[in-house]
């Protein structure tokens, strides 16, 4: 986390793992057909349980195996 670039143009950036897996999981919704995904992980930390319209497993990019993730309503 810090900031990226020159005095001209200098830009705040974070990276790792779970930035990289957040980004992933974004881009699965276009697979999907969803519009908001959270991983299993998300929901597992989540004092009250949202209604869970659909649920994927699904392989990201750059992952082993296939993460499962949970359209919520």
């Amino acid at each position: 986390m810090g900031n990226v670039g020159n005095e001209r143009r200098m830009q705040f950036s974070i990276t790792g793992n779970v930035v990289i897996s957040a980004a992933r999981i974004e881009q699965a919704n276009k697979e999907c057909g969803s519009s908001f995904l959270v991983s299993q992980q998300v929901m597992d930390a989540l004092i009250e349980s949202p209604e869970v319209i659909a649920e994927y497993d699904v392989k990201l990019k750059g992952r082993t195996g296939s993460q499962r993730l949970l359209q919520l309503g």
